[in-house]
C-alpha cells in the first residue's frame, strides 16, 4: 500500500499523474505534498526532528599524539531511529548530500549510525603552512545529522530529516598552540522529508516492480479461474 502510495506522490511530483480522474489527481497531488515537500513529514511519520545541540574548537590530541586543531559538535536525535552526523569542511548551503561516512556500491549509506538520541563528532582543521606562517586561519564548516529510515516499506533507508548548523571558525597558531579566537555558529531549520532525487527514483522502481508483480498474480488468478469455469460449464 505505501508503494501505491508513493507511487502516486511520486507521478503528482513530477507532473505526470497516473491516474486522470480530477478528483484522484488532486488527492495524488496532496498525498505528494504530504509525505515529499509538505511541512508535516516528520509528524506524519511520527518523527522528532533532530537538532544541532552544541559545537566548539578546541585543540586536542589526535590518536598519533600530536595537537590537533579541531571541531566538535554535539547533536540530539529521535530514540529508536537510525541517526548519523559529521562536521564537513564547507558550508551547509552548498553542501546538501546527507551525512553518511560509509556507502555500499549503489550508494546506500552504511553508517556508522546509533539509535540512542545523541552523536558526538570531530572534524580536524586542515592547516596549511601559509596558516602556520601567518599564525592564524579561519575555515567554515558544515555540522549536519541525518535520520535514516525505510519509510515506503522498499528495503531502502534513506535521510528522511535532518540538521544543519554553518560554524565558521578562526584558529591563531603560537608556538605550535591552536587557540580559538573567534566562533560563530548559524542555526539552520531542521529539514524533513528531503528525500534525494536518487533514493526517490530507487523507491519508485522498487515500487514498480512490486506492483507490477502484483498485478501480474492478480490477472494469472483470474484467468485460471475464469478457464476453470469455462471447462466446469
Amino acid at each position: 500500500m505505501k508503494c501505491v502510495i508513493y507511487i502516486l506522490s511520486a507521478a503528482a511530483v513530477s507532473a505526470t499523474p497516473l491516474l486522470r480522474t480530477r478528483s484522484l489527481t488532486e488527492e495524488t497531488e496532496m498525498t505528494a505534498s504530504d509525505y515529499v515537500e509538505g511541512e508535516n513529514f516528520l509528524q506524519t511519520l511520527g518523527i522528532e526532528e533532530p537538532t544541532v545541540e552544541n559545537c566548539w574548537g578546541d585543540e586536542i590530541i589526535d590518536d598519533n599524539g600530536d595537537k590537533r586543531a579541531a571541531v566538535m559538535c554535539d547533536f540530539i536525535t529521535p530514540d529508536g531511529y537510525k541517526s548519523t552526523a559529521d562536521v564537513r569542511a564547507g558550508s551547509c548551503h552548498d553542501i546538501t548530500e546527507p551525512s553518511c561516512r560509509n556507502k555500499d556500491e549503489s550508494g546506500i549509506c552504511l553508517g556508522p549510525f546509533t539509535t540512542d538520541g545523541s552523536i558526538r563528532t570531530i572534524a580536524y582543521a586542515a592547516v596549511a603552512k601559509s596558516d602556520n606562517d601567518e599564525g592564524s586561519f579561519t575555515n567554515t564548516y558544515c555540522a549536519r545529522a541525518d535520520v535514516y529510515a525505510d519509510v515506503f516499506d522498499t528495503g531502502y533507508e534513506s535521510s528522511v530529516a535532518n540538521a544543519q548548523a554553518n560554524l565558521v571558525i578562526t584558529f591563531t597558531i603560537k608556538d605550535d598552540e591552536h587557540t580559538v579566537t573567534s566562533f560563530e555558529v548559524e542555526h539552520l531549520n531542521a529539514q524533513g522529508g528531503g528525500l534525494s532525487g536518487g533514493a526517490i527514483g530507487a523507491i519508485v522502481a522498487v515500487c514498480i516492480v512490486v506492483v507490477a508483480a502484483i498485478g501480474f498474480l492478480v490477472m494469472r488468478r483470474r484467468r485460471v479461474r475464469s478457464s476453470n469455469e469455462e471447462e466446469a460449464s
